[in-house]
Order: structure tokens, then sequence, then C-alpha cells
């Protein structure tokens, strides 16, 4: 398992990629690293803004095979995995995704569908755009108690 040693020196090595949204959704997976990138971008997210929140350089990431990543605290040793999912608006989608908190709900329950045995233990990461206007409380109503998903 790979573990990602510094934010900073990943944000300038990921520079290309998120400049180009193109490449975190289409763009081809690392050679040393088993994550795709819109995985190590979303796990980058989540890692920068808790060394923001809790002002230290304790959390990072690593590549797991069973998941779309593990979130580390290495002061502590815990770790959490992740799981990903994306409602983008890609433009080589065939099909128009639906608006608001359908598109979200839609994402989610391909995860959900997989079984609570799947989701035991993970963070749920949805990825989305171009949802319009949506509820929070109607997407936690539609999925409460249908998974097993970590709630933080």
């Amino acid at each position: 398992m790979r573990q990602v040693r510094s934010l900073k020196i990943l944000l300038k090595d990921m520079e290309s990629i998120v400049k180009n949204p193109k490449l975190l959704y289409n763009g081809r997976d690392f050679k040393n690293f088993s994550l795709r990138p819109r995985e190590v971008w979303a796990n980058w997210l989540l890692c920068a803004v808790y060394q923001n929140i809790h002002k230290d350089e304790s959390i990072t990431f690593a590549e797991d095979e069973e998941c779309d990543g593990v979130l580390i605290d290495k002061l502590t040793g815990g770790s959490r995995k992740t799981e990903h999912v994306s409602a983008l608006d890609v433009p080589l989608r065939k099909k128009g995704l639906p608006q608001g908190e359908t598109r979200i709900i839609d994402a989610i329950n391909l995860k959900i569908n997989k079984g609570k045995e799947y989701a035991e233990g993970k963070i749920l990461v949805v990825f989305f755009d171009g949802a319009g206007k949506w509820y929070r409380n109607k997407i936690r109503e539609a999925i409460n108690g249908r998974h097993n998903f970590c709630m933080i």
C-alpha cells in the first residue's frame, strides 16, 4: 500500500490534471499509484480540509485494493476507507443525468445496490456537478437506513 507522504508535493504533481478537469474523469491512470486521478484529487481535498481545520499535517491517504483510497491519521494510526461514485456531466456520457437531488441519489444508489457488506466501514464520496438546485435533507431521507457507509 503506497502512502502519500506530502500533500504539497502531490498537489504540484496533480497541477496539470486539476487545471484540465477532463483529465479528472477521463485521464489515464497513474503508473505508480493504483487510484484514478479523480480519486486522488478527492482524497487530497479531504485531507487538505482536515489538515486546515486541525492545523496539523497528520492526515494523509494511501492506495488500497479494496476501496478508492484509505484516509490515514499518522498520529493515531487510525484509518478509514473511502468509496467514490460519480454523477458528473461528462461530455462522453451518452445519456444526460437528471437534475437536483435525483442526480445525487441515483449515483449513491449505484453503491447502495452493491450491498451493506460492500459499504461496511467506508466513507462515501460523491462527485457531482450540474445538478442545479438540490436539498441535502432530501438526499439524507432517501438513503437513510439503506446503507452501511460511515456517517461523519
